[in-house]
């Protein structure tokens, strides 16, 4: 892969997220019911209910991994 093909990665692109829409992201996917996460000035508290985060994002983005 050349730099451009790497910088177009999705998973690449998790790394780069402002704070904001990562918080965003959490409470989407707690109305999705994916995760459970609450915070309050700077206290997180985030609880998979057991997907990992490989598989959150994947039913977040709809992406679906081969095996």
């Amino acid at each position: 892969m050349n730099v451009k093909q790497i910088l177009n990665i999705d998973d690449y692109k998790l790394f780069f997220l402002e704070k904001d829409d990562i918080i965003r992201y959490f409470e989407e996917g707690a109305r999705m019911g994916y995760i459970r996460f609450n915070h309050a000035k700077e206290i997180y508290d985030l609880n998979s209910m057991g997907l990992t985060l490989e598989g959150f994002v994947d039913a977040i983005t709809g992406k679906v991994r081969s095996t």
